[in-house]
């Protein structure tokens, strides 16, 4: 006979607020340059973290493989990690100049940009894992592998709303690891750069 593992679920209050969370990714933007977007923290209890630099990985997409694949041609690779207080927050990926703190709301904060220069930004993305805390066994990551695409000379805001749920995984020799689980839904919407408008 072979041995077999029983896992076993119980829900419990999460009561470590005072600690961080780690949020881990690797996401590709085919169609962006790696000088072309910033990546920018907000939560609801005013920290602002903009144009993240620390852990951070830019480094250039092949979108062929093809090795002397042009400049034009080529996308950018964004992965690494960052650490967030456990409030209600966002992190996100934005077109414009420096994004700038907005001083009238401090949970806020402005990318500069000419309407013109949207049809610039093609925000087409996959992302090739999306995880918080670390990995445990047969745990899932729901939004791995997700592809969302837009017109070679269009743009869009693809939203991502997660639910991030505590987890401690305990090991049969009686170790724990405290980490995390996820589910999420999303939305879209998509500008048509023949009618200078957007469309869900």
């Amino acid at each position: 006979e072979y041995l077999s593992v029983d896992v076993q679920s119980q829900v419990g209050v999460d009561t470590s607020y005072a600690q961080t969370l780690r949020i881990n990714f690797d996401i590709v933007f085919p169609a962006l340059k790696c000088d072309a977007f910033g990546l920018d923290l907000v939560d609801s209890a005013g920290d602002q973290q903009l144009e993240i630099v620390q852990n951070i990985d830019k480094t250039h997409y092949h979108v062929s493989d093809d090795p002397e694949t042009p400049d034009h041609a080529m996308g950018c690779a964004l992965n690494g990690s960052i650490s967030v207080q456990k409030v209600r927050g966002e992190f996100h990926v934005a077109f414009g100049r420096k994004a700038e703190a907005d001083l009238e709301h401090p949970t806020q904060h402005i990318h500069r940009f000419s309407p013109s220069e949207i049809f610039t930004f093609n925000s087409s993305h996959v992302i090739r894992r999306l995880w918080f805390g670390d990995n445990f066994p047969g745990g899932v990551h729901p939004l791995d592998g997700t592809a969302e695409f837009v017109p070679e000379r269009g743009s869009g805001r693809f939203q991502y709303f997660i639910q991030v749920v505590p987890t401690v995984y305990q090991f049969v020799d009686g170790g724990s690891l405290f980490t995390n689980q996820y589910s999420y839904t999303s939305s879209k919407v998509i500008v048509d750069p023949t009618r200078g408008s957007f469309k869900q």
